[in-house]
């Protein structure tokens, strides 16, 4: 993990280096003015997600992001995740697992060297995962569903190949309040309270369109 966070660091650094020289004006926004866009993000969370019911792992899985830049030094980017798994090791059993996952981030944005193209932001993300879990075996099926909510801080940086492309990435820290989790069985249900509590420090890439 401090590697991955190291050399993505290294890779930003690289490149405001190799871009000092480099003309930008007419690839980012100017002040006053506001662009927005779509994009998609992965991180290695995304493959480590298992057949139990998802839990923090999915905040690192693929998301669409639709990012609005207001200006040179603001910007504002919801994101939207949707993952479903199911898992039939044998014809009568069959697990399905899906989460929804929904953040609003701002962040404070500005370029590490006048000329640069490439552009640095941080700033805070919240959001919430809604969890979802089916089991059936033997003709018996088994529901589980929570939602839990996480915030965090979020240090990025994204490279403007052109005017409405680029490519960049992110590292968070994410503080993550686990919900409570309803079960459902064919003629009973429950509710299982939680006080869980989770930090995970991870990394993902972004790629960028930028249309408007």
């Amino acid at each position: 993990m401090t590697r991955n966070i190291f050399m993505i660091l290294l890779a930003f650094g690289l490149l405001a280096a190799a871009a000092s020289t480099a003309t930008a004006q007419n690839r980012l926004p100017k002040a006053g003015s506001a662009r927005a866009g779509a994009g998609v993000s992965l991180s290695g969370e995304a493959l480590t997600l298992n057949s139990s019911l998802i839990g923090s792992n999915a905040i690192g899985f693929g998301n669409v992001h639709i990012p609005i830049l207001i200006g040179t030094q603001f910007r504002v980017e919801p994101t939207l995740g949707f993952a479903r798994i199911t898992n039939s090791p044998d014809p009568d059993t069959r697990t399905t697992n899906q989460i929804f996952n929904l953040a609003l981030g701002a962040y404070f944005s500005f370029q590490p060297a006048k000329s640069s193209p490439v552009v640095v932001y941080v700033g805070p993300r919240f959001g919430f995962l809604a969890n979802s879990s089916e089991s059936t075996a033997n003709s018996q099926t088994t529901e589980a569903s929570r939602t839990d909510l996480y915030g965090g801080l979020v240090f990025g940086g994204e490279y403007f190949f052109a005017k409405t492309f680029s490519l960049g990435g992110e590292v968070r820290a994410t503080y993550i309040v686990i919900g409570d989790t309803e079960f459902t069985a064919p003629g009973s249900s429950s509710t299982t309270a939680s006080t869980d509590e989770s930090f995970v420090v991870d990394n993902r890439f972004v790629v960028r369109w930028y249309f408007l």
